[in-house]
């Protein structure tokens, strides 16, 4: 995702004037601060930004959702920093919903635990159809699959095999 949720706008609470903005909250804070003789007469508010790139031109907002004219009907990958985009299809504007192809290739690798309990709830689900409780199940694995992506993704993968031989613990003893 790319939402630029540090960007707010200085407003006076009184008549409703917009002063300063867009800007970084820190300097709209110091700004309201520094030069505003009344501090509580002033808020910031937040700029609302398309969360595929980060553009300031928002068209749709759906909830807390908000897309630009050319992501009117796309989902960022669920890895921060990351400019692929996902068609939303049938669902609904979402920034949890999908991941692209690179990094499911990278974090979801074939063979791995978590793709072969993914691919079981869809085994599941053509042979007893998506019941109430799978779907539950399921909505529960993808949000610990999508939190577990997006921690590899910002804090990097361990190879435990790398550490062990580094260490010398590779060898029996």
């Amino acid at each position: 995702m790319i939402a630029r949720t540090d960007l707010v706008f200085v407003r006076c609470t009184a008549d409703g004037r917009t002063l300063l903005g867009p800007t970084s909250r820190e300097q709209g804070a110091r700004w309201v601060g520094a030069y505003a003789p009344h501090a509580e007469a002033w808020e910031l508010i937040l700029v609302a930004s398309c969360q595929c790139c980060g553009s300031l031109d928002v068209v749709v907002r759906a909830g807390v959702q908000h897309r630009c004219e050319r992501h009117r009907d796309r989902n960022p990958c669920l890895v921060d920093g990351c400019r692929r985009t996902i068609a939303a299809g049938r669902n609904e504007l979402a920034d949890d919903q999908s991941i692209c192809g690179a990094h499911w290739r990278r974090y979801v690798p074939p063979g791995s635990p978590l793709r072969r309990t993914y691919n079981r709830f869809f085994r599941l689900a053509r042979r007893h159809g998506w019941t109430p409780g799978l779907i539950r199940r399921f909505e529960r694995f993808w949000t610990g699959m999508a939190a577990r992506v997006r921690r590899q993704a910002a804090e990097g993968f361990v190879d435990q095999r790398e550490i062990d031989r580094l260490f010398g613990w590779s060898e029996a003893a």
